[in-house]
């Protein structure tokens, strides 16, 4: 049923694609085409011994021009292709190294250690391709400098220059990147160390919902952020508070030690002390004078003795003669938080006074702890406030359930980061679960899944219409999400919430992270919200689904409708005029159909409807529209499509139906059709003519006997009723 089409056109659409692609490979592979060929260049000089003796104007031109050409290559590290871009000035750097050498003596010059310094250093502080690159250049240009300014008995001699190039190399690969590495490692580990502490101590100070270390992206980020500022506040004030009672009461040390969320241990919060040995911690809470002053819930102030271990935060043992601890009780209940402990080398006791002042600094500490909760609350409340009303926002231009799902998905990452993100479809008449969005490494084994109901956590959210599981907690060998066969290996963390909609389950969305705690307490009140958001914006897409289909669809046939056809043609035609390509239409009408529906009845003259619209379904290409014209009438629209292509389709429909009877009670029904066909622009260029002439040609068709394909010409036919 091919049609011929204006391959001139076609090719010149086709081809726009490709000078397109090749115009950006350009742009984005010129500055390395440029720097290879400068490389190239450079080598070639090099090896030709052209910097022999150079007079100083060219060799200074040559150094200024691949100073210019390595700058501008350099500052362009942030493209792409970084790697080739680093090899480039490396190879710049090396090829430069010996034009210097060349101009200032060949073998006998004493540039050489410039050379060795030169290529450490690239192999040292650049990634592996550089280091080969610079090492198999130097040695390359090496042995040519060699050739040309020794002879054959000089090989030992560039052996040993050649080996002290790859020793010392690999002198700085083993010792000096093996020490940056050291050092960079060293270093992560104590920022990370000193992370893990401020989590801990947000934690310590119930900064609600401080996450833990190794969180992902998202929510949990922004809570790290928010965590590490309030802790680092808190600590800020609290050496203020502490440093100001050190001076002015002339103390030795001011420390603050703060109980564990257990309450079983203690660990230095701040201090300001004069001495050089502090032990942070931890410590057990029960013993010495410090437990004592938790245990009596009072304050401690004790005469020691020196070396004294009483006091836990001196490794070595006290160095002082006076010590007081004041218990750090928070609200009316008194609940133990920590201990405020302060000592001297000497002078008299603590007095009762000073007692006063150091209980109105545990209450000073409270409320800097307390300022910093409702802070980060405040905070917190503003970014969760601020992810619903983007998701709202979303979640409300979205007209389509796609786009609803991707509005949906993108809000729940930014709340809580997952590994794994489904989204079910529920239908209550066949008792069915299908996944109709999965998101993550598991996407694929699970995206297009269907099951039925049954005891799976999934169906049950469903069922119950409630979240499962209670606590979040997952294990992929003790639960099942979905089915036997299709599990969650390696989550950790799981929620699934169900889509309720008008009171009706529509289905679920489930979330799952392969690490602990992912969707606490703090999180889920929010995932329901956006999931009764989502459930009733994914009703209303489908709503929407619906209605667009009733008004573009036939109810009986399920093709489009007159409208759409009328649209469809109107746009294709104008693509067709834009583009200097052919259409066709091809009109059907079934034979006899009132004799069908006067003798068999309507439900049969229906199937034959139905029997139609399928077969004309299954002939049409992919770019085709069918629609039905009205009562027993259908169009096909053909693009690219010129009267030959549009007979033989005509054709093959006429024989198909024929050769397809309609089984019916009695036996089986013949069916069989005329059609008519018109071309664009062959037969007419304005849509009404158009279709006025394929329905002319129909007619000619039904005169002539039924049953048969025939194109427009240009005798005038006036159509007349037929049956």
């Amino acid at each position: 049923m091919g049609a011929p089409v204006n391959h001139a056109v076609d090719l010149r659409s086709r081809s726009a694609p490709l000078l397109l692609r090749a115009a950006v490979a350009i742009r984005r592979l010129g500055p390395i085409a440029a720097g290879f060929a400068a490389i190239a260049c450079m080598g070639v000089t090099v090896a030709s011994g052209a910097f022999e003796g150079s007079r100083p104007l060219v060799i200074g031109l040559g150094v200024a021009w691949l100073a210019v050409l390595g700058l501008s290559i350099w500052r362009r590290r942030h493209e792409r292709h970084r790697e080739l871009l680093d090899a480039l000035v490396a190879m710049h750097l090396v090829s430069g190294a010996f034009a210097a050498i060349d101009i200032t003596g060949g073998i006998d010059s004493d540039f050489y250690p410039l050379l060795y310094v030169m290529v450490a250093f690239l192999v040292a502080m650049s990634h592996r391709l550089v280091a080969v690159v610079s090492i198999a250049g130097a040695v390359l240009l090496e042995s040519n400098l060699w050739l040309r300014h020794g002879s054959i008995d000089d090989y030992r001699r560039l052996a040993i220059h050649a080996s002290c190039i790859v020793f010392f190399a690999l002198l700085h690969v083993f010792f000096t990147r093996g020490e940056i590495a050291r050092v960079r490692l060293a270093g992560k580990k104590m920022i990370e160390d000193e992370r893990v502490k401020t989590l801990d101590d947000a934690r310590d100070f119930r900064l609600s919902g401080a996450p833990r270390a190794g969180v992902g992206g998202g929510r949990a980020a922004a809570e790290v952020r928010l965590a590490t500022a309030s802790v680092e506040q808190i600590r800020q004030s609290l050496y203020q508070t502490l440093d100001l009672l050190k001076r002015t009461m002339g103390l030795h040390t001011s420390a603050l030690l703060w109980l564990d969320p257990t309450g079983t241990s203690l660990k230095l919060a701040e201090v300001a002390t004069d001495c050089d040995e502090i032990d942070p911690g931890p410590f057990p809470a029960a013993g010495g004078a410090v437990g004592a002053a938790l245990k009596r819930r009072s304050v401690v102030n004790l005469d020691v003795r020196e070396g004294y271990r009483g006091i836990p935060f001196y490794p070595s043992g006290a160095r002082v003669s006076r010590f007081v601890a004041v218990p750090v009780l928070e609200g009316e209940g008194g609940h133990l938080r920590g201990v405020l402990c302060a000592d001297r080398t000497s002078g008299p006791a603590f007095t009762p006074q000073e007692e006063d002042v150091l209980r109105a600094a545990t209450r000073s500490v409270l409320r800097t702890v307390e300022n910093e909760r409702t802070f980060v609350q405040t905070e917190r409340a503003k970014w969760e406030q601020s992810r619903l009303y983007r998701a709202s926002e979303a979640l409300g231009s979205a007209l389509g359930e796609e786009q609803v799902l991707d509005a949906t998905l993108r809000a729940v990452r930014e709340i809580a980061e997952y590994d794994f993100a489904a989204v079910t479809y529920y239908d209550p008449a066949t008792h069915r679960h299908a996944v109709k969005r999965a998101d993550g490494p598991l996407r694929e084994r699970f995206e297009g899944l269907q099951f039925r109901d049954n005891t799976a956590l999934a169906a049950m959210a469903v069922k119950n219409r409630s979240s499962l599981p209670y606590r979040g907690e997952f294990d992929a060998q003790k639960s099942t999400v979905f089915t036997p066969n299709a599990r969650l290996d390696g989550m950790q963390s799981l929620v699934i919430l169900p889509l309720v909609a008008s009171d009706q389950a529509i289905g679920s969305l489930t979330i799952a992270a392969s690490r602990r705690d992912a969707f606490g307490a703090s999180v889920r009140p929010i995932l329901e919200i956006i999931s009764n958001q989502m459930a009733v914006c994914i009703a209303n897409a489908q709503m929407l689904r619906r209605l667009e289909e009733l008004a573009t669809t036939d109810g009986l046939t399920g093709l489009c409708n007159h409208r759409v056809f009328q649209e469809e043609l109107d746009s294709r035609l104008k693509s067709a005029a834009r583009f200097g390509r052919k259409l066709s239409v091809i009109l059907l009408d079934i034979d006899h159909f009132k004799r069908v529906n006067d003798e068999h009845g309507h439900p049969v003259g229906d199937a034959v409807l139905r029997l139609t619209a399928r077969l004309l379904e299954r002939c049409k290409r992919e770019t085709d529209l069918v629609a039905r014209y009205g009562g027993e009438e259908f169009v096909v629209v053909c693009e690219e499509t010129d009267r030959k292509g549009a007979a033989l389709l005509a054709e093959r429909i006429r024989r198909e139906l024929e050769g397809q009877p309609l089984v019916i009670d009695g036996g089986k029904l013949r069916v069989t059709c005329s059609l008519g066909m018109a071309t664009y622009p062959l037969d007419a260029e304005e849509k009404a003519d158009l279709v006025s002439r394929a329905d002319q040609a129909l007619y000619q068709a039904k005169r002539g006997g039924r049953n048969r394909a025939i194109a427009w010409n240009v005798q005038p036919a006036t159509r007349q009723a037929a049956g």
